[in-house]
C-alpha cells in the first residue's frame, strides 16, 4: 500500500478530505444558530493558536532543514527492517519529523498541517490536539512498519488522520443535514483511499475511529470553541 506518491483521483481524494474537515471545524466553532460557514475560513485560520504554531515548527524545522542536509532523512525516516532487526523504535514517530518527497512535496505537506493543526486546536483545544497528533502518527507509523511494510517519512499520515477525527467528532455527538453528509464523505473518501492502495485511506479512517471514540468519552465544549476563535 503506497504512502508516498499518488494518483491524480487519490490526490483530488485527499484535497476533499481537507477542505471537508475545514467546513467541519467552522461548525464545530460556531455559535448555536449560526450558518455552516461561520466563522469565515479567514478567522478561522488565522491568527493560528499557539499550539498550532509550535506544532508545525516542530515538524517544518527539520523537514525543511533536510531539504539542505538529505541525511537526516535516513536519520529520522522509516524503515521496516531497521525498526523490527535493529530495534530502531524510534523511527515509528521521528519519520513524522521530515518529509520523504521534494521541495513541492514539502511545501505542500506543511500547508497541510498548517490548516489542520490550526482547525484540530480550534476543535479539540490544545492538549487533545496534540495528543491526537503523536497517537495517529504512532497508529500509522506502526501500520507502515508492519502491517504493509514501506520505507519513507512525512507528516501528512498524521495530518490525515486528525483531520478525520473532526469527522468522527461530528458522528459522535450527533450530526444532521449538510454537516453529517460531509462527515460521512470523509470516512467514504477514506475507504475508497484504502481500495485504491493508497495508505493514507488508512490514516483518514484511523483518524475517524479516534475522534469517534473521544468524542464520546470528552467532546469539547461547544461554547468554549467558539469564544476561542472570537477571542
Amino acid at each position: 500500500m503506497s504512502t508516498s506518491e499518488a494518483d491524480p483521483g487519490s490526490v483530488l481524494l485527499l484535497a476533499l478530505v481537507a477542505a471537508l474537515a475545514v467546513l467541519l471545524a467552522q461548525r464545530r466553532c460556531a455559535p448555536p444558530g449560526r450558518l455552516v460557514w461561520w466563522p469565515p475560513p479567514g478567522q478561522l485560520l488565522w491568527p493560528p493558536p499557539v499550539t498550532a504554531l509550535v506544532l508545525w515548527l516542530v515538524v517544518a524545522v527539520p523537514s525543511l532543514l533536510r531539504l539542505a542536509v538529505p541525511s537526516l532523512l535516513g536519520t529520522f525516516g522509516r524503515d521496516p527492517l531497521r525498526i523490527r532487526a535493529e530495534d530502531e523504535w524510534w523511527r515509528v514517530l521521528t519519520s513524522v519529523l521530515v518529509q520523504d518527497g521534494g521541495v513541492f512535496v514539502t511545501l505542500v505537506n506543511l500547508l497541510l498541517l498548517a490548516v489542520v493543526a490550526t482547525v484540530a486546536v480550534r476543535v479539540w483545544g490544545p492538549g487533545r490536539a496534540v495528543g491526537l497528533f503523536a497517537v495517529s502518527q504512532l497508529l500509522f507509523g506502526l501500520f507502515t512498519a508492519f502491517v504493509s511494510p514501506s520505507t519513507g517519512a512525512g507528516s501528512s499520515g498524521a495530518s490525515f488522520a486528525v483531520a478525520g477525527s473532526i469527522a468522527g467528532l461530528w458522528l459522535a455527538v450527533g450530526a444532521r443535514g449538510a454537516v453529517l453528509a460531509a462527515a460521512v464523505g470523509i470516512g467514504l473518501a477514506g475507504a475508497v483511499l484504502v481500495v485504491a492502495g493508497d495508505g493514507h485511506g488508512v490514516a483518514v479512517l484511523v483518524g475517524v475511529l479516534l475522534g469517534a471514540v473521544l468524542g464520546t468519552v470528552a467532546p469539547p465544549r461547544r461554547a468554549a470553541l467558539a469564544a476561542a476563535v472570537r477571542s
